[in-house]
């Protein structure tokens, strides 16, 4: 005997099934490999944990923020310490060279004073006018006394001699064969010979570039500098150009200009003539 159940009943049993059977499916195993993607789990933070984690960032981004500050003023007192040094250094040193510089003035105060009074002397006409004894006497107060006025005339004079040869000289001397001469003592290489045999070699003297000013050796201005290393400056050199010219009766006139000093000369005529010394030729006054 068979029993026939409602359409609807029969309706409901009919999906009721269909759906276990859709729940209970498996995707099948393909060789798309890590193209397939895995389930994940829920990526929804809960309100606990995302507080707590943008809790730790700020406080990351704030320590940050304070170590940055801490090797900016540990970078500033570095600074500050290292210029401290520097200025206590320089301090030292300042206070070295005065004291120094008081020890030499009490030691020389003597030397100093009569080498004053003897310019003065010369300026004031009180004294016979010497530029060679002059020009000494101002190095050797800067020298404290260690040069020698015989071996810096002594330099001088064979320089002059070594002129005298040049314009051989006879009873009445040639004044422009000794300029002549004194232009090429300043500009050309000259052999000296004596019985015919070479007895030295004479170079003109050259432009020293290193510390021309003086500032950190003032004594690069010295002709006494010059003479021993035939090394000058605009300082130097005109001053050893007029002293041989004055023995070998040459006028000539010390010339200034700004930062610099050259040499004129007259000719018969009394027209004055520019000389360069640092550069050993003829200028004109523009120049």
């Amino acid at each position: 005997m068979r029993y026939f159940l409602p359409g609807w009943l029969l309706f409901l049993l009919v999906n009721f099934s269909h759906a276990g059977q859709a729940q209970a499916w498996q995707p099948p195993n393909t060789d798309l490999g890590s193209l397939v993607p895995k389930p994940q789990g829920s990526q929804l933070p809960t309100t606990g944990s995302s507080l707590e984690q943008q809790q730790a960032r700020t406080r990351a981004i704030n320590q940050a923020s304070i170590d940055q500050v801490d090797r900016y003023i540990a970078t500033q007192q570095q600074r500050e310490r290292a210029l401290q040094q520097e200025i206590q250094v320089e301090q030292q040193r300042r206070a070295s060279e005065e004291q120094a510089r008081q020890q030499y003035k009490l030691a020389n105060q003597q030397l100093y004073e009569s080498t004053y009074q003897t310019l003065q002397g010369m300026l004031e006409g009180r004294r016979h006018w010497d530029l060679k004894r002059a020009v000494f006497l101002t190095e050797n107060a800067f020298m404290n006394g260690g040069l020698d006025y015989t071996q810096f005339s002594t330099d001088i004079h064979e320089l002059t001699q070594i002129c005298r040869g040049l314009a051989a000289d006879s009873a009445r001397p040639d004044l422009a064969a000794r300029f002549m001469a004194l232009h090429r003592l300043m500009t050309d290489t000259i052999r000296v010979t004596y019985n015919g045999k070479l007895a030295s070699v004479h170079m003109p003297p050259r432009y020293d570039f290193k510390d021309f000013w003086g500032r950190e050796d003032y004594t690069m201005q010295f002709v006494n500098k010059l003479l021993a290393t035939n090394g000058g400056q605009c300082h130097s050199m005109p001053l050893l150009y007029k002293l041989v010219a004055d023995e070998l009766g040459i006028k000539s006139y010390l010339s200034m200009a700004p930062s610099h000093s050259y040499i004129q000369v007259k000719d018969n005529r009394g027209v004055l003539y520019s000389y360069e010394t640092t550069r050993g030729f003829f200028v004109s006054d523009s120049y």
